[in-house]
């Protein structure tokens, strides 16, 4: 697979992404990272990348979640969700 950068400001990064690992054999292990910059605002595009790129791992960084975001509103089908929020200095 080759090693297309993606941007946030990038319109057409989904489409880069997607064109990526539609290339990759069905046996590769298909592993994608993201920095959301707040996730819960894009979790909706998120779960549309998942189902259309076939991704098997995906992390996702800077989400800006605390422990009084439940779960479930993060759930994505056949995903296991792993988190690790950061600590509040509050």
């Amino acid at each position: 697979m080759d090693d297309s950068r993606t941007s946030e400001n990038d319109p057409s990064a989904h489409t880069n992404l997607l064109d990526s690992l539609e290339k990759a054999d069905s046996n590769d292990l298909k592993i994608a990272h993201l920095n959301v910059n707040g996730l819960l605002t894009k979790i909706d595009e998120i779960r549309i990348l998942l189902i259309d790129s076939q991704i098997d791992v995906f992390a996702i960084t800077e989400t800006h979640l605390s422990n009084g975001i439940d779960d479930s509103q993060l759930s994505i089908d056949s995903y296991a969700l792993i988190r690790r929020d950061r600590k509040s200095n509050h």
